[in-house]
């Protein structure tokens, strides 16, 4: 809905909600979502409203307590939920086999090429186990969406796969599998941990426009036997350090608001900085992964090439015979 002027949206929405074809969602403008919300929690319980509506909302948990906290009244206004629960690590891994099998199907319909899936048709207990657990670690990352994620994953699987096959046939391998899930935890727990990180920096008291000045927190000196035990460890400690150095001197330049303990505000600083470093080790990784698959990409081209000019010379050879 869109108003012509200031006010109008409040009657649009009544005369709406009122009329025989009602709508299936609003759109609003995101400064006025909560007092809209607000106006239409109260309009679910009038008389002539109230017989018409069938209102569903659906969602993670996280996002619906958070709807529902905008107006408390909401939520003694929807007084049924049902619970969906995660799919099971073996539910996971037979869905994966499932999806697998019909990408079995259509390759030997389509090209002849035989697929071998039998480390999941008939896998072993330890590579179960292993499946299992990474499954499971899954599940309990921010936002998994049960078998849309297990969609997702077993294409990426099929995909390498489909990288290491020499054209004739195709064997799924137990490292393929466990190496693109454990791509997919690590993804995944970057993603929650950035997150969690910005959410962090995002809460606290109301801004008031006064920044605090703070004084720079000197390192105490280290003792003489601590020293040496210092330099044992220098290159375990050699990122923290960076971390703590780049926090402490993040402590003295940056504005932060009014009220915010020097502890919180030390530990903040620390955070975004191993989010930093996380997230710049994970992009190295990942372009470490582009360079591997642009490498087998040539030299599968090269093998071509040479399965090409053999080919070539053995027509003209038996052309000149």
């Amino acid at each position: 809905m869109a108003g012509s002027c200031k006010g109008t949206q409040g009657w649009m929405r009544n005369n709406q909600l009122l009329s025989q074809k009602l709508p299936a969602c609003y759109l609003l403008r995101c400064c006025q979502l909560k007092r809209c919300i607000a106006a239409s929690a109260a309009q679910l319980l009038s008389k002539a409203l109230k017989p018409k509506l069938i209102i569903i909302l659906a969602g993670y948990d996280e996002h619906i307590n958070r709807l529902m906290s905008i107006n408390d009244g909401l939520t003694s206004r929807f007084p049924e939920s049902l619970q969906f629960d995660y799919l099971s690590s073996k539910d996971c891994i037979r869905l994966t086999f499932e999806l697998l099998s019909k990408e079995k199907k259509k390759l030997l319909e389509k090209s002849q090429v035989d697929f071998d899936i039998t480390c999941l048709q008939s896998p072993d207990y330890d590579f179960m186990k292993d499946v299992s657990e990474r499954f499971d670690t899954l599940s309990e990352t921010k936002g998994w969406a049960n078998a849309r994620d297990v969609g997702t994953l077993t294409k990426t699987i099929f995909g390498k796969t489909i990288e290491c096959s020499n054209g004739q046939k195709m064997q799924l391998s137990k490292a393929t599998i466990l190496e693109d899930i454990d791509f997919m935890i690590l993804e995944r727990s970057h993603r929650g941990n950035a997150l969690k990180t910005s959410s962090i920096m995002t809460k606290g008291p109301k801004k008031t426009g006064l920044a605090v000045r703070t004084k720079t927190i000197a390192k105490p000196v280290a003792p003489v036997e601590s020293r040496s035990l210092a330099q044992e460890d220098t290159a375990s400690t050699e990122q923290n350090a960076v971390i703590e150095t780049r926090t402490e001197g993040s402590i003295a330049t940056t504005k932060r608001d009014f009220g915010v303990d020097d502890a919180v505000w030390y530990q903040l600083e620390k955070d975004k900085a191993l989010t930093d470093a996380q997230e710049k080790e994970y992009l190295r990784l990942q372009k470490e992964e582009e360079a591997q698959q642009k490498a087998i990409l040539e030299l599968k081209e090269e093998e071509n090439k040479a399965t090409r000019e053999l080919d070539e010379a053995r027509h003209k050879a038996d052309d000149d015979a």
